[in-house]
């Protein structure tokens, strides 16, 4: 009887369990599924988080959460069973989710699931059961937002990664990420694109990046495209790859439009914002030490959900 009351209780409520009804699954053939921290940063360690919890939501198992850098600041921290040697004890086996997709989850021969990294998650982020339950998680536990964004304008957010602040941004990642690290002229064509999408309203662009003087990336932006009814915005004191990190992350979540690039950041901000427009790059070739985009993916919010379409970028003085 007590196991049935308490796989019953899994079904309904695992999502909101505290540790406590965690350390009394005593039944050692009750399985669960935790991801193994990738060593990345934010963008990276949401992608980790939000894979196990499709698993663990379509599979009807607990999900055991792994605290991260800044996880604390979510309120996944309040929701989900953290993870404990104690807890570890209960299962027979730690099994790793393989990079094929030819497995399955069986919920009760206690073992512990793990997703890492190469592991084969394909997530539906179609599914709104799924994305309701994870924008309940992956949603600050204090709101602080210290971003103003004005209102009577088209607000564009703009996530740039410039290589030589953060020390992952070398010569290797740069030469494996082509369409994360891009030269500026792409951020520059698809401003202008926006500003053209929208002919009489004035934009206001904010700049999200790891730069440390974005000042400088303001004042060639006004130079290249050169439109005064577009108004630019970024953080003015203390702006680096450490700092502010989900405060950026969910103050680019309210904008109108984003310009990103292939980001774990911007994209899983993509994935819980309410876009008008989105653009990312498709293809980029090599020019110099960076990537200049040839073709971007431009996404168009409608009543049935994005209109996607590929568009050849040409570069404008």
């Amino acid at each position: 009887m007590r196991r049935l009351l308490l796989l019953t209780f899994l079904f309904y409520n695992f999502s909101l369990y505290s540790n406590s009804a965690m350390s009394e699954l005593g039944d050692d053939r009750l399985s669960a599924v935790t991801y193994k921290l990738n060593g990345g940063r934010f963008g990276d360690n949401l992608s980790s988080y939000c894979r196990a919890k499709w698993l663990s939501l379509k599979n009807n198992i607990p999900l055991l959460y792994q605290p991260f850098e800044h996880s604390e600041q979510l309120m996944l921290h309040e929701r989900e069973l953290k993870i404990s040697k104690k807890v570890l004890k209960q299962f027979s086996k730690k099994v790793t989710i393989p990079s094929s997709s030819r497995y399955s989850l069986n919920k009760d021969t206690g073992i512990l699931y793990e997703h890492v990294w190469q592991s084969c998650v394909p997530v539906n982020w179609r599914d709104q059961e799924f994305l309701h339950e994870i924008k309940q998680c992956i949603a600050p536990r204090r709101v602080k937002q210290d971003i103003v964004i004005p209102t009577d304008c088209i607000a564009v957010a703009v996530h740039m990664r410039t290589p030589g602040w953060f020390h992952v941004d070398c010569g290797r990642a740069i030469f494996c990420h082509p369409l994360k690290y891009v030269t500026y002229d792409y951020y520059i064509e698809q401003i202008k694109r926006i500003a053209a999408m929208f002919p009489d309203q004035k934009i206001y662009v904010h700049i999200f990046t790891d730069h440390e003087n974005p000042s400088e990336l303001i004042q060639l932006f006004k130079e290249k495209i050169n439109n005064d009814c577009i108004m630019y915005g970024y953080r003015k004191k203390g702006n680096n790859w450490r700092s502010y990190v989900v405060e950026d992350f969910f103050a680019m979540t309210q904008f109108d439009c984003l310009i990103r690039v292939k980001s774990m950041f911007s994209i899983y901000a993509e994935r819980l914002g309410n876009y008008k427009i989105v653009i990312c790059p498709k293809l980029a070739v090599r020019k110099g030490n960076l990537h200049e985009v040839k073709k971007v993916v431009v996404k168009t919010m409608t009543e049935k959900g994005y209109k996607t379409c590929t568009v050849d970028v040409m570069i404008r003085g």
